[in-house]
């Protein structure tokens, strides 16, 4: 994992920083609720560093955890993934509460597996939905040799390799020990690269899944496809519900049985109110304006019509007695002879309803034909001069 084939914001890291950095960004998007446990594997051995612990509420000692992640830290300088996933089966199960693996690796087994050394995978159990990511490159670099500062003293190379078989180190004595000869002693491998075949066949075995770590948000979205670890009982505040049903109840006394039917008559009846009152001005300003010149011109000098805002006064000399009476008008002029109502001859498509003193019948007046409501006027007759 000290190898730099990786990058990270423009710069070359190593596939441990890039790991560090994806494990900073997947623990910032879990959700509340959800815990946590970090844990290591070096040769076949692996060890959490806690149980797991609530994301939010312990937030800032999980993202220190994983800055503080070293490689100096491993107990042994072998990486056997294979045989680690025994022991990551059994730390699993040895969790307070069942839990979900996402195991961040380059899949690289040193020494290298050969007959001898290759565990057999049909009996193991607790891998499935597993989720394996893969850190590195396909291409292959060189491995840097560290010193115990963390310096780069050099690069390991061809004559580098044991020739002792891997079976040879793989022994009860070792199991458990710490081997300080970690990165800068002697290993079998001196070029390192991502091993995906390897990974998707080792996932295939133990039902789990593998992902190329090349994104945070496929890695997240891999996780979001993993069964959950387990299924809890959550309380599921309802009380919001029943003031809503009560509401709506209480609401319901008080409306009819059919209101919507009810709002919509009674904007049927008021849209209806505004076209007659809207229709009768629109009538009364037409008669006005078509008819006054010509009756005007008609009637002569001693019988005038004057309109003001709709509403006709007749000027008659003769015809009526000088002092106001009232007549039922629809917004037209007053025509009368002899305390008469008449249709006059000039006005050929308009009749007046007129109450004059020795009127006793009353009609309909009509304007173009159609019968309009009438409104009763004080119809004014004066002597003209």
């Amino acid at each position: 994992m000290n190898a730099e084939d990786m990058t990270l914001h423009g710069k070359k890291v190593t596939r441990m920083a890039y790991m560090q950095n994806m494990m900073h960004e997947v623990v910032a998007s879990l959700p509340c609720g959800t815990k946590v446990s970090i844990g290591m594997f070096a040769g076949n051995s692996v060890a959490a560093m806690y149980a797991p612990i609530e994301v939010c509420s312990n937030f800032a000692a999980i993202q220190d955890t994983i800055a503080h992640l070293d490689w100096r830290m491993a107990w042994s300088g072998n990486s056997r993934v294979r045989e680690s996933l025994f022991v990551t089966a059994k730390v699993v199960r040895a969790m307070p509460e069942p839990a979900q693996v996402l195991y961040f690796t380059d899949g690289e087994e040193a020494p290298k597996l050969h007959a001898f050394n290759t565990k057999n995978l049909e009996e193991f159990q607790g891998g499935d939905d597993w989720l394996f990511v893969g850190i590195g490159s396909e291409e292959g670099v060189a491995i840097p040799k560290l010193s115990p500062e963390n310096q780069v003293i050099g690069y390991w190379s061809n004559e580098s390799f044991a020739m002792q078989p891997g079976i040879a180190q793989i022994s009860e004595s070792t199991l458990g020990v710490r081997d300080d000869n970690i990165a800068f002693g002697d290993n079998d491998r001196f070029i390192s690269k991502l091993s995906t075949e390897y990974l998707e066949s080792l996932t295939k075995e133990i039902g789990a899944k593998y992902i190329k770590g090349d994104s945070t948000y496929n890695v997240l979205q891999a996780m979001k496809a993993q069964k959950p670890a387990r299924h809890d009982i959550a309380p599921l505040p309802l009380s919001w519900l029943f003031a809503i049903l009560a509401g709506l109840c209480v609401l319901g006394t008080y409306a009819s049985r059919h209101p919507w039917r009810q709002i919509k008559q009674n904007l049927h009846l008021y849209r209806n109110q505004i076209r007659s009152k809207f229709s009768t001005r629109k009538a009364c300003k037409a008669c006005v304006s078509a008819w006054s010149d010509r009756i005007n011109k008609r009637l002569g000098r001693s019988q005038r019509i004057i309109g003001v805002e709709g509403v006709c006064t007749n000027v008659l000399a003769s015809a009526c007695s000088a002092k106001a009476e009232i007549c039922n008008t629809m917004h037209a002029g007053c025509t009368t002879v002899s305390g008469k109502t008449i249709k006059d001859q000039i006005w050929p498509r308009l009749s007046v309803n007129v109450i004059c003193p020795n009127t006793s019948t009353l009609n309909d007046c009509t304007l173009h034909g159609q019968r309009v409501a009438g409104n009763c006027v004080h119809c004014q007759t004066h002597a003209s001069r």
